[in-house]
Protein backbone atom coordinates (compact mmCIF):
# COMPACT_ATOMS: atom_id res chain seq x y z
CA UNK A 1 0.00 0.00 0.00
CA UNK A 2 1.40 3.62 -0.36
CA UNK A 3 1.81 5.14 2.40
CA UNK A 4 0.60 8.84 0.86
CA UNK A 5 -2.41 7.92 0.37
CA UNK A 6 -5.10 5.32 2.69
CA UNK A 7 -8.31 3.74 0.81
CA UNK A 8 -9.89 2.03 3.86
CA UNK A 9 -12.96 4.82 3.98
CA UNK A 10 -14.00 6.99 1.18
CA UNK A 11 -13.71 9.90 3.12
CA UNK A 12 -10.47 9.71 4.61
CA UNK A 13 -8.23 10.69 1.73
CA UNK A 14 -4.45 12.52 3.00
CA UNK A 15 -3.16 15.22 -0.08
CA UNK A 16 -0.37 16.49 -0.82
CA UNK A 17 1.20 19.37 1.77
CA UNK A 18 1.00 18.20 4.85
CA UNK A 19 4.25 19.65 5.80
CA UNK A 20 3.69 22.81 4.45
CA UNK A 21 6.17 26.23 5.73
CA UNK A 22 5.62 30.16 6.22
CA UNK A 23 7.88 32.41 6.24
CA UNK A 24 8.68 35.97 6.24
CA UNK A 25 5.98 36.40 9.35
CA UNK A 26 6.12 40.28 10.70
CA UNK A 27 6.02 40.00 14.30
CA UNK A 28 2.38 39.62 15.28
CA UNK A 29 0.13 36.17 16.23
CA UNK A 30 -1.50 34.17 13.92
CA UNK A 31 -3.25 31.29 13.65
CA UNK A 32 -2.98 28.86 11.11
CA UNK A 33 -6.45 26.55 10.09
CA UNK A 34 -5.66 23.04 8.52
CA UNK A 35 -8.97 21.66 6.79
CA UNK A 36 -9.62 18.58 5.72
CA UNK A 37 -12.87 17.72 3.50
CA UNK A 38 -13.53 15.19 0.79
CA UNK A 39 -16.82 15.28 -1.71
CA UNK A 40 -20.02 15.57 0.48
CA UNK A 41 -18.28 13.57 4.02
CA UNK A 42 -17.63 16.33 7.42
CA UNK A 43 -14.86 18.17 7.34
CA UNK A 44 -12.11 17.68 9.61
CA UNK A 45 -9.97 20.93 11.16
CA UNK A 46 -7.29 21.21 13.10
CA UNK A 47 -5.99 24.98 14.00
CA UNK A 48 -2.39 26.65 15.33
CA UNK A 49 -1.55 29.40 16.78
CA UNK A 50 2.23 30.91 16.09
CA UNK A 51 3.17 33.62 18.03
CA UNK A 52 6.53 35.45 16.41
CA UNK A 53 8.28 37.61 18.40
CA UNK A 54 10.56 40.76 17.47
CA UNK A 55 14.21 40.14 18.03
CA UNK A 56 14.95 42.49 21.44
CA UNK A 57 15.76 46.03 21.16
CA UNK A 58 19.81 45.92 21.69
CA UNK A 59 20.60 46.34 25.21
CA UNK A 60 22.89 49.76 26.36
CA UNK A 61 24.07 51.44 30.15
CA UNK A 62 25.49 54.33 31.26
CA UNK A 63 29.31 54.69 31.86
CA UNK A 64 30.90 53.12 34.71
CA UNK A 65 30.16 54.93 38.40
CA UNK A 66 32.60 55.70 41.10
CA UNK A 67 29.72 56.68 43.99
CA UNK A 68 30.29 57.98 48.01
CA UNK A 69 27.58 56.18 49.68
CA UNK A 70 25.59 52.89 48.84
CA UNK A 71 23.05 54.72 46.54
CA UNK A 72 24.08 54.90 43.13
CA UNK A 73 22.84 57.81 40.24
CA UNK A 74 20.78 56.12 37.17
CA UNK A 75 22.16 53.25 35.57
CA UNK A 76 21.05 54.84 32.10
CA UNK A 77 19.40 51.80 30.64
CA UNK A 78 17.65 52.18 27.39
CA UNK A 79 14.03 51.72 27.13
CA UNK A 80 13.26 48.84 25.09
CA UNK A 81 11.47 49.47 22.11
CA UNK A 82 10.53 45.27 21.76
CA UNK A 83 10.63 43.58 24.43
CA UNK A 84 11.02 44.09 28.72
CA UNK A 85 13.77 45.07 30.52
CA UNK A 86 15.27 43.84 33.95
CA UNK A 87 18.21 44.95 36.12
CA UNK A 88 20.08 41.78 37.74
CA UNK A 89 23.17 41.66 40.20
CA UNK A 90 25.95 40.19 38.18
CA UNK A 91 28.45 40.49 41.20
CA UNK A 92 29.29 42.00 44.04
CA UNK A 93 30.27 41.39 48.04
CA UNK A 94 26.76 42.64 49.21
CA UNK A 95 23.15 42.13 47.86
CA UNK A 96 21.07 44.98 45.88
CA UNK A 97 18.12 46.91 45.28
CA UNK A 98 17.12 48.37 42.44
CA UNK A 99 14.56 51.34 42.51
CA UNK A 100 12.39 50.24 39.75
CA UNK A 101 14.07 46.39 38.74
CA UNK A 102 12.10 47.07 35.05
CA UNK A 103 13.54 50.16 34.34
CA UNK A 104 16.68 51.56 32.60
CA UNK A 105 16.52 54.58 34.62
CA UNK A 106 16.66 52.60 38.19
CA UNK A 107 18.95 53.11 40.64
CA UNK A 108 21.01 50.41 42.72
CA UNK A 109 21.27 50.25 46.55
CA UNK A 110 24.18 47.81 47.65
CA UNK A 111 24.10 46.82 51.52
CA UNK A 112 28.00 46.78 51.57
CA UNK A 113 31.06 48.81 50.00
CA UNK A 114 32.71 47.62 47.11
CA UNK A 115 32.44 46.95 43.38
CA UNK A 116 29.54 46.05 42.27
CA UNK A 117 28.58 44.67 38.19
CA UNK A 118 24.74 45.09 37.42
CA UNK A 119 23.33 43.52 34.12
CA UNK A 120 20.32 45.21 31.76
CA UNK A 121 18.51 42.34 29.95
CA UNK A 122 15.71 43.24 27.28
CA UNK A 123 13.59 39.93 26.76
CA UNK A 124 11.25 39.47 24.34
CA UNK A 125 9.37 35.92 23.75
CA UNK A 126 11.64 33.09 23.22
CA UNK A 127 14.23 35.09 21.54
CA UNK A 128 17.56 35.56 22.63
CA UNK A 129 18.16 38.36 25.35
CA UNK A 130 20.06 41.64 25.17
CA UNK A 131 22.32 42.34 27.59
CA UNK A 132 25.24 44.91 28.64
CA UNK A 133 26.46 46.00 31.98
CA UNK A 134 27.92 48.97 33.87
CA UNK A 135 30.04 48.48 37.40
CA UNK A 136 29.33 50.46 40.12
CA UNK A 137 32.08 50.91 42.86
CA UNK A 138 30.26 52.00 46.18
CA UNK A 139 33.02 54.07 48.60
CA UNK A 140 32.19 55.01 52.37
CA UNK A 141 32.12 58.61 53.09
CA UNK A 142 35.34 59.93 54.92
CA UNK A 143 35.73 60.45 58.61
CA UNK A 144 35.29 64.19 58.68
CA UNK A 145 38.77 65.86 59.23
CA UNK A 146 38.99 67.31 62.79
CA UNK A 147 41.69 69.60 63.83
CA UNK A 148 42.77 70.49 67.93
CA UNK A 149 42.22 73.17 69.33
CA UNK A 150 44.54 76.50 68.39
CA UNK A 151 48.17 75.87 69.88
CA UNK A 152 51.15 78.16 70.11
CA UNK A 153 54.43 77.03 70.51
CA UNK A 154 58.16 78.51 71.58
CA UNK A 155 61.04 78.15 69.44
CA UNK A 156 62.17 76.02 67.55
CA UNK A 157 58.76 74.68 66.72
CA UNK A 158 57.95 71.53 67.78
CA UNK A 159 55.54 69.29 65.53
CA UNK A 160 52.96 67.49 67.02
CA UNK A 161 50.20 65.09 66.22
CA UNK A 162 47.06 67.40 66.88
CA UNK A 163 44.74 66.03 63.90
CA UNK A 164 42.69 63.14 63.97
CA UNK A 165 43.91 60.39 61.94
CA UNK A 166 41.15 58.50 59.44
CA UNK A 167 38.90 56.04 60.71
CA UNK A 168 37.36 55.77 57.24
CA UNK A 169 39.62 56.79 53.66
CA UNK A 170 43.46 57.31 53.75
CA UNK A 171 44.86 59.43 55.83
CA UNK A 172 46.25 61.37 57.91
CA UNK A 173 45.68 63.54 54.94
CA UNK A 174 47.70 66.72 53.55
CA UNK A 175 48.60 69.19 56.04
CA UNK A 176 49.17 72.93 55.14
CA UNK A 177 50.31 75.33 57.32
CA UNK A 178 49.29 79.00 57.07
CA UNK A 179 51.16 82.20 58.64
CA UNK A 180 49.78 85.05 60.15
CA UNK A 181 51.77 88.22 59.41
Amino acid sequence: MDPGKRTEHPCDHITDGINSTVTSMVPGVYVFRWTISSGTCPTSESTVTITNYATPTTSTTGADQTICGLTSTSLGGNTPVNGTGAWSQTSGPGTTTFSASGTGSSTATATLYGTYTYTWTISNGVCAPSTSEIEVTYYQTPTAATAAEHRTSAAPLRAEPWWQHSVVGTGPGALSVARNL
